[in-house]
Parts: structure tokens; sequence; C-alpha cells
């Protein structure tokens, strides 16, 4: 993580309260602190979450060992419960 880091630009690594983490995080906390989190603050009740009656833009990826190559390029993503790419 941190070698990934230093390769940042240095105004990014200013901001960045990452050297502060003491522990990596799992996707799923990845995702309620990048998708629940927000859609809280911004008053969106209806966003955030993946379950019934709520709003919902998801990418699936097909589960890779290699996560960058994962996350390059999604095999569907649906757009207000219609799928747009397959």
């Amino acid at each position: 993580r941190m070698s990934i880091f230093e390769q940042l630009h240095p105004d990014v690594r200013a901001t960045s309260t990452l050297p502060s983490l003491k522990r990596e995080y799992s996707l799923e906390e990845i995702a309620m602190m990048t998708r629940v989190g927000p859609a809280r603050v911004l008053g969106l009740h209806d966003r955030g979450t993946l379950e019934s009656g709520m709003q919902a833009d998801i990418a699936v990826y097909e589960k890779q060992s290699d996560i960058a190559a994962m996350f390059s390029y999604p095999t569907y993503v649906f757009r207000r419960g219609e799928q747009v790419l397959a």
C-alpha cells in the first residue's frame, strides 16, 4: 500500500490520510464508506445500498486474482435497473 502511495503526486500525498490508516479495509467496508456514507450525507435516503426499492447504478466485475485488471472493465453495468453494458 505504501509503495503505491509513494508513487502519487506530492500534492496528493500531502492531503491524504492513507499513512495514518492502521489496517487494510475489506471491499465491503470500502463500499460502505464510499456509497452509504456519502448518500446519507447528501440526504439521498433512496441510494447507497442494494435493497428493494432503492435507486442503484451497479457495475458487476468478474473475479480475478489481479485486482487492478478485475476493476479495469466491468462485465455488466446497470443504470436505474436497466442493463446498459454486457
